[in-house]
């Protein structure tokens, strides 16, 4: 028979505000009064929760996973820690994600049944460890991750719906290498702006383009990063323009107005996400996954993308810095905030709605290859040919930073 003490637990009798839609997603555990109840402590009592994991190439990925109750027990009760691919499937339902369960061969934890000692509150944390992935599973774009499910394993104590459940996400370092676009001073201040033709032009009712780009400076205005024009359409990304700072984004939308300028203040030398997205009601502009700020001026635009794709190719005259940049992709469909995140630094080229993908990986040449069967490649409009590229590109940050030698 179970004891609880609720004056120690006082603090734990926490009420909460419920309705349909909340208990459906799961966005918070359900219940009305907290006692007398187990769930993953990583949670916090929230419903579709997760966390990351970084694993780099030679190294484990390690965390760990632990049970709490809402009261103390005067006997230990015991629980199950299982990976439930329907936690995953419920996951990505929720957040529009795609993750795969991680292979059980490169996951291992140190412990499946966990006790709760009498008198205690939390148990002893289990220790998770993964393998780095294969060559193959990075190239492929894929995201993977083990969802946890809490089981009671001797019915004493009743687990909570919602923060029973628990994903960890597999978020591997990725070390790749990146063209120096616009002027590259490490170069002799060689020009180099890219260019793809034969573009399926097709009607956009909602879009997403996005990209990383580091930039070693902001010299001057119209240091444009891409630009598309169809029919009566604009989508034209840059850093700068006249009577703004030239350390902010600009993105024009033609005859539907514009962001003047980004909140945002770019620093030289640093990585970042750009994205740029229209839901056929607002455009938003996200940088490093994180909402910078919308419009709805283009609300109900039929976006038509034209024949040509211009990346870093505003002309020696304007764009005047050099710039890395990686992972453009331009979508049919408007990309949430979590798939931005989660899917910075790579995608599968099989992702519904993905219409170019241009990852900037050669690592030698003038032609920027389009992930994409049949799509074109991004080429360099340089007859010279004299694109530089820089390696250790690291998604941790810990690689290189700057384009100069």
């Amino acid at each position: 028979m179970k004891t609880f003490n609720y004056k120690s637990f006082a603090a734990w009798a926490l009420v909460l505000f419920m309705g349909t839609g909340l208990v459906s997603c799961k966005d918070d555990a359900k219940y009305s009064v907290l006692r007398g109840q187990a769930y993953i402590e990583q949670t916090n009592t929230k419903g579709n929760a997760s966390k990351g994991i970084s694993v780099a190439d030679g190294e484990l990925g390690r965390s760990e996973i632990s049970v709490r109750l809402s009261d103390v027990f005067t006997e230990d009760a015991k629980f199950e820690l299982v990976v439930d691919p329907s936690v995953l499937d419920a996951y990505n339902k929720q957040n529009a994600s795609n993750l795969k369960v991680l292979p059980e061969a490169q996951r291992r934890v140190s412990a499946t049944e966990v006790v709760v000692k009498a008198g205690a509150t939390s148990s002893a944390a289990v220790k998770l460890e993964i393998d780095p992935l294969s060559d193959e599973q990075k190239d492929s774009g894929e995201k993977f991750a083990i969802p946890f499910r809490l089981k009671s394993k001797d019915g004493k104590v009743a687990v909570l719906p919602g923060a029973d459940e628990f994903v960890y996400i597999v978020r591997p370092v990725i070390v790749t290498v990146a063209p120096v676009l616009g002027s590259d001073r490490s170069n002799g201040y060689t020009y180099n702006g890219f260019k793809a033709t034969g573009v399926e032009e097709v009607p956009l009712s909602a879009w997403t383009v996005e990209f990383r780009v580091n930039m070693n400076g902001f010299g001057r205005n119209n240091q444009a990063l891409f630009g598309n024009w169809g029919k009566d359409s604009e989508i034209y990304i840059r850093f700068g323009d006249a009577g703004t700072p030239f350390n902010t984004l600009q993105v024009k939308f033609g005859d539907k107005g514009q962001f003047d300028r980004s909140n945002m203040v770019f620093t030289p030398n640093t990585w970042y996400h750009i994205a740029v997205v229209y839901d056929g009601t607002k455009a938003t502009l996200y940088v490093n996954g994180q909402k910078d700020l919308d419009t709805d001026k283009p609300a109900g635009k039929v976006f038509n993308l034209g024949n040509g794709i211009s990346v870093a190719n505003s002309g020696s005259q304007w764009f005047v810095n050099a710039a890395m940049m990686s992972e453009m992709r331009v979508w049919n469909i408007a990309r949430t905030p979590q798939q931005l995140v989660e899917n910075e630094f790579s995608v599968s080229p099989k992702t519904p709605g993905l219409l170019h993908y241009w990852k900037m990986n050669e690592g030698k040449g003038n032609e920027l290859k389009n992930s994409i069967s049949g799509a074109p490649s991004l080429v360099n409009q340089n007859s010279g040919g004299n694109v530089r590229w820089v390696d250790n590109i690291r998604s941790d940050g810990k690689g290189r930073n700057t384009s100069d030698k």
